[in-house]
């Protein structure tokens, strides 16, 4: 008799593979268009301290639960910025959670080194007033090879399925509509510094 568990088995584990994938997919489909349906929204005064409070009050509790510490640099009465306040609340998200996961590769467990420091300060470019958010990681940095690449639409460094690889390519879409600016400074092994420039309102 021809003993064919071990086939139904491997039939039954694409199956679920390709089930989740599709799910993985129809997620994707519904958060882009929920978010083209939000860019209709106009754009207004918002204050970036606001906007910074609401999307760390989203993650905190997660991210503690991993050990990792807070040290945040508000600057006092910063300008308002011009904004949808819940497209760049997306932009906060998608670097918090990419630092979180570069701070848990590197420190499985507990360690002293195990921060996330965010500080928001109005520079100048060009004559022109902004205001810089950074976040500033000591997790496992971006490797020099993939540093080109990391805000094309689907490109992921994150394990299959923890990550749909569009997260940095919405966010540099969305700061570039602000007229701002996304940009990184990163040692691979070392520290990640992402950085968020938005004009202040004139």
């Amino acid at each position: 008799m021809i003993d064919r568990s071990d086939g139904q088995d491997e039939v039954a584990g694409i199956a679920v593979r390709i089930i989740k994938e599709g799910d993985r997919i129809a997620d994707i489909v519904k958060n882009l268009l929920a978010f083209a349906r939000d860019w209709k929204e106009e754009q207004g005064p918002a204050l970036i301290q606001d906007i910074l409070a609401d999307s760390l009050g989203l993650v905190e509790k997660q991210i503690l639960k991993d050990g990792i510490r807070f040290k945040t640099y508000i600057s006092p009465d910063l300008p308002e910025i011009k904004a949808r306040s819940q497209h760049i609340q997306q932009v906060f998200l998608n670097i918090l959670s990419n630092a979180r996961h570069a701070l848990n590769q590197r420190f499985p467990g507990f360690h002293e080194n195990k921060v996330l420091e965010i500080r928001s300060e109005v520079v100048e470019i060009e004559g022109r007033r902004y205001i810089r958010t950074t976040f500033y990681d000591r997790g496992v940095g971006i490797p020099g090879n993939i540093r080109d690449r990391i805000c094309d639409p689907f490109f992921s460094s994150k394990p299959r399925g923890e990550g749909t690889g569009l997260g940095l390519s919405i966010s540099h879409g969305i700061t570039k509509d602000h007229s701002g600016r996304l940009w990184f400074d990163s040692v691979e092994g070392e520290y990640t510094k992402v950085m968020v420039d938005l004009p202040t309102v004139e």
